[in-house]
């Protein structure tokens, strides 16, 4: 099996248990990692097409075959030229993908955030592999290949305190437009502390064409 091949079936697995949000986080990270994973680079097209058409169709499994002529192109070309399963047991071709996928498009340093959440994507796809024995180890142990620290540490000073929650949720209550519905909204938010991808209010609705 291939790298695109295995992408794509990776992609339609995480589909049945990720939200919309997190569908188009997956389908930017194997987008990226395909393109790190070419035999030859993809020059006879331009950059931004090929992470298009692979973020956008064949990343995206209700709409992969709605591509586009030139993206159906791309996509076959990708699908000749992707490595094989195989690369990822080379220490040095993974020690290139992880290389590139902290690179943006236009050659600058991606944001530490971005680097870390692809790697943590690609992580789980690699135990997918193991799982389903297209590998026999993951490649990417813990401690290496990590992503640029980030401070996860909040300051309490520029957090609401429980009066001050009160007097705007009171506030927010009694607004004449839609008050008790934004009550109830920012109420949970406040006392539940959900993860922010939990707290947008067209989590899981559907909205996403991803």
């Amino acid at each position: 099996m291939n790298w695109y091949a295995f992408a794509v079936q990776f992609c339609d697995a995480q589909r049945r248990r990720t939200s919309g949000s997190n569908r188009k986080n997956v389908s930017k990270a194997l987008a990226a990692t395909t393109i790190a994973l070419l035999r030859t680079p993809a020059s006879t097209f331009k950059a931004v097409g090929v992470r298009t058409a692979l973020r956008e169709f064949a990343f995206n499994t209700r709409r992969r075959e709605e591509a586009p002529p030139e993206g159906a192109v791309i996509l076959k070309w990708v699908e000749r030229n992707a490595l094989s399963m195989a690369a990822w047991e080379d220490p040095a071709k993974v020690d290139e993908v992880l290389r590139a996928l902290s690179i943006r498009l236009d050659g600058t340093p991606a944001a530490a955030s971005s680097v870390k959440r692809t790697r943590r994507i690609l992580n789980v796809a690699m135990e997918y592999a193991v799982t389903h024995r297209v590998l026999r180890s993951n490649p990417l142990p813990k401690g290496r290949g990590t992503a640029p620290k980030t401070s996860s540490a909040v300051d309490k000073r520029s957090l609401l305190n429980a009066v001050q929650a009160a007097r705007l949720l009171g506030w927010i209550r009694h607004r004449p437009r839609g008050g008790e519905r934004l009550h109830a909204f920012f109420a949970t938010m406040y006392y539940a502390g959900p993860r922010p991808e939990e707290s947008r209010s067209d989590a899981g609705g559907g909205r996403s064409s991803a």
